[in-house]
């Protein structure tokens, strides 16, 4: 919130503000997302999920992240899970639908 001099208004008294910093450790985000990716490429499997869900815990029991955070990468993480047989099915359609255009063009070059 802005003051009308333009400045800033903070939205906690100190003492809410010095629990807050003191609840949560500051670590660099670069850091932190290298450690909980690691050498996750992407999350279309259900192997690279658990490996980050995994770092999560590991990352939340060192405290180096906040509970609402952790909760936040979790529903995410979920959801992901989720998603993931849509995806395969995905991929699975457009595999059949290729080799059935393959199947087609071998029986018109027959003809």
């Amino acid at each position: 919130m802005l003051l009308a001099n333009g400045t800033a208004r903070p939205t906690l008294c100190a003492y809410h503000a010095d629990r807050l910093k003191s609840s949560v450790p500051t670590v660099e985000p670069e850091v932190l997302a290298a450690d909980f990716l690691g050498d996750i490429r992407d999350f279309s499997t259900a192997g690279s999920v658990n490996l980050f869900l995994g770092n999560l815990v590991k990352q939340l029991a060192r405290k180096r992240i906040a509970r609402r955070d952790a909760i936040a990468l979790a529903y995410i993480s979920q959801l992901l899970l989720n998603s993931l047989p849509a995806v395969e099915r995905a991929a699975a359609a457009e595999k059949a639908a290729q080799k059935e255009a393959e199947i087609t063009r071998f029986n018109a070059l027959l003809r």
